[in-house]
């Protein structure tokens, strides 16, 4: 059971009316080709906050990341994303053209 906005609901509604309503779950890719190969023969990026991931003022700092989102027909999004930790806001940028694989 889960209790959303007050209300209990159990797996076998939320199965039936997601069924009625043609939705579908979102299934994670397992194995396949990975999009990028490993150059061991690269020396690492240096850690320049050394795994601290708080700062003292805004703006002081941020972290960031970068991830290819499926779209379909092979074709993936990539999405570059920033968090800065002492607000935990976030900003991404996607260049809004889709890759082929």
């Amino acid at each position: 059971m889960r209790d959303v906005d007050g209300l209990r609901i159990g797996r076998n509604r939320i199965t039936r009316l997601m069924r009625a309503a043609g939705l579908v779950g979102v299934h994670r890719r397992t194995g396949g080709i990975p999009l990028t190969r490993q150059d061991w023969q690269a020396t690492a990026a240096p850690d320049l906050i050394g795994r601290d991931f708080t700062a003292a003022v805004p703006n002081a700092r941020y972290v960031g990341d970068i991830t290819y989102l499926p779209v379909g027909n092979g074709q993936f999004l990539y999405l570059a994303m920033g968090v800065g930790p002492v607000l935990k806001t976030a900003g991404g940028l996607g260049d809004g053209r889709p890759h082929a694989s």
